[in-house]
């Protein structure tokens, strides 16, 4: 049979055997046809994205069950789990590869390189997500176990939750590179690497998903108060936009997640007792790089835009809770106000104000257009509600001021009084409040009475003397001043209880200035002995007519005032009775 020769793309001739009567040009197809044919049945299939995340599950479980069966045989483990690795490799490659792209890159250039990482990422990163969630899921039963122990049983719990799934997949791993190495098992090295590269892991995690978001992740529930406090950090954040902060997370992520896995890769290097700086380890090292690079940059993209969004709620909450405050405080200032004194006192004022408001505007419109004409007259009535608008507008002002104020006071009428009742007393003397309580009535009540017993007293002494002239106001100040001058401290109290009288020109009516120096009984006495003295009073009838008037008020007010301290004496010669003091 004819032999037709063709040139391999890499330059080597190879030979073919071709039926009798083939054309070199025949010959050439049917080889093309045969090497394509080869190549399609070499190349490997590619898995899709939900095969490569059910590859790497498999392949984590895998190393993680060799970790366990070393407890009970570190060497028949090692074996076993070597092949399961391999076989799972046959079956599902991994589709990381720098190699692949730097030979895209060299054989067609940067853009079909790139196009080789992006068709690599989206399988790598779905083969990574299993050991990513186991530890997450693990961390949160670890805090559900660890929460019968309290707050700190939960975070411990969490951590050792989401570590021990790690610290699994690397021991298997480790042992598995020894058995592969031809090495025998060393449990103690291999659980050392182990541990430095679980720890390792978890700071990755924790870097790009921030401590907050990992602990609530992992179910650790933060200190009362914290969440409800904003820092002006997560503020920022909240503010970031969605470009910014994708990009800062891939950046924050790319290098959280290189130096792991270098720092992982020369860990389970040493623990082989391989080395850590020849040629295969850089090449090693740049490999976990680039995967690194692949898997951290878009899940540290992820985490920031997870760490954005709990900052914006963070946010939300202090801002909702800082409103509601500020209300409560709004509302109870403005209740305290309502309650107060001096705003119920003023109740009654404002609404006489505005009822007389309301009672003028009615009078100037009756008295500018009159009073609405009957139903009959539409007309009519239609021209005067036209011409009275203009007032009804100031009343509908003013019943829009005035009704609150109304149902106010009809809903604190109780309060009013009470308000009241406490400014009346606090007007009193100890001396008037002492007869109020003594009398049972009010010291008003009983100097009215008084007043109403020295009224024929002043008529009589009307009829039989000329009325006084009244005294010049000039010489009465001048005298008062006088007075003052000397500081005579009896005097000066007598001038200050009768300042408000003369200023209304009543000092000389001597109901009134009996009714404002009895109630102090030092006062009294003074003027009834004559050791001061009222200038307007010339005569010494005026001045006896006014000590027989101080007399009563006298008599009544220490009547009251006595019998009261009499009840009281024998309310304690009683008690001391009682009590045995006294027999």
């Amino acid at each position: 049979m004819p032999i037709a020769r063709f040139q391999m793309p890499d330059g080597r001739v190879a030979r073919y055997e071709v039926p009798e009567g083939t054309t070199p040009e025949q010959a050439q197809a049917m080889i093309a046809q045969s090497l394509g044919m080869q190549q399609q049945e070499e190349e490997p299939k590619r898995p899709g994205i939900l095969e490569s995340g059910y590859a790497g599950l498999e392949k984590l479980l895998s190393s993680q069950r060799t970790a366990v069966e070393s407890a009970f045989g570190p060497k028949e483990a090692a074996v076993s789990g070597l092949q399961r690795a391999r076989a799972l490799e046959k079956e599902t490659p991994s589709q990381l590869s720098l190699e692949a792209v730097k030979q895209k890159y060299a054989q067609e250039g940067v853009l079909p390189a790139a196009g080789e990482v992006l068709r690599q990422a989206p399988s790598f990163i779905a083969e990574q997500s299993p050991q990513l969630l186991e530890a997450l899921g693990g961390g949160r039963l670890g805090a559900m176990a660890g929460s019968a122990f309290g707050p700190v049983g939960t975070g411990v719990g969490a951590v050792v939750g989401a570590v021990t799934p790690m610290f699994l997949q690397a021991f298997g791993a480790g042992a598995e590179r020894r058995e592969a190495e031809g090495l025998q098992p060393d449990v103690a090295k291999t659980a050392t690497s182990a541990a430095g590269q679980a720890g390792l892991e978890y700071a990755s995690l924790v870097i790009p998903f921030g401590g907050k978001l990992m602990s609530r992740l992992l179910g650790i529930a933060e200190k009362e108060g914290a969440q409800a406090l904003a820092s002006p950090a997560a503020r920022k954040l909240a503010e970031e936009r969605l470009a910014t902060t994708i990009a800062k997370g891939a950046g924050k992520g790319l290098l959280a997640e290189v130096p792991t896995e270098v720092g992982q890769q020369m860990l389970e290097r040493w623990q082989a007792n391989q080395s850590l700086m020849s040629d295969d380890a850089l090449k090693e090292y740049a490999e976990a790089a680039y995967g690194a690079g692949l898997f951290g940059t878009p899940v540290g993209g992820v985490g920031r835009v997870a760490q954005r969004s709990q900052a914006r709620t963070e946010v939300e909450k202090e801002d909702t809770a800082k409103a509601r405050e500020r209300m409560q405080a709004e509302q109870e200032a403005e209740r305290a106000r309502v309650e107060s004194p001096e705003y119920l006192l003023n109740l009654e004022p404002q609404i006489e104000k505005l009822t007389a408001e309301r009672d003028r505007i009615k009078a100037e419109r009756e008295e500018a257009i009159g009073k609405r004409p009957g139903k009959k007259d539409k007309a009519a009535q239609a021209e005067y509600d036209a011409a009275a608008e203009p007032f009804n507008a100031q009343l509908r002002d003013v019943f829009n001021e005035l009704n609150p104020l109304q149902q106010e006071f009809a809903r604190n009428k109780s309060k009013i009084a009470e308000v009241k009742e406490k400014a009346r007393l606090a007007g009193l003397s100890p001396n008037e409040y002492l007869l109020e309580q003594a009398s049972g009535q009010s010291l008003e009540n009983v100097l009215t009475s008084v007043d109403n017993d020295t009224k024929q007293l002043v008529k009589q002494y009307a009829k039989t003397e000329r009325k006084t002239a009244e005294p010049d106001i000039a010489d009465v100040w001048e005298q008062f001043g006088k007075a003052k001058e000397e500081k005579d401290p009896k005097q000066k109290a007598l001038d200050d209880q009768l300042e408000g009288l003369r200023y209304w020109n009543k000092v000389t009516d001597p109901r009134a200035v009996a009714r404002t120096i009895s109630t102090d009984p030092e006062l009294t006495n003074a003027f009834l002995s004559g050791d001061v003295d009222i200038p307007e009073y010339k005569t010494k009838k005026e001045r006896d007519l006014l000590k027989e008037i101080l007399r009563q008020y006298q008599k009544r007010v220490g009547e009251a005032i006595g019998g009261r301290r009499e009840a009281g004496l024998a309310a304690t010669e009683k008690e001391e009775v009682r009590q045995g003091k006294i027999f």
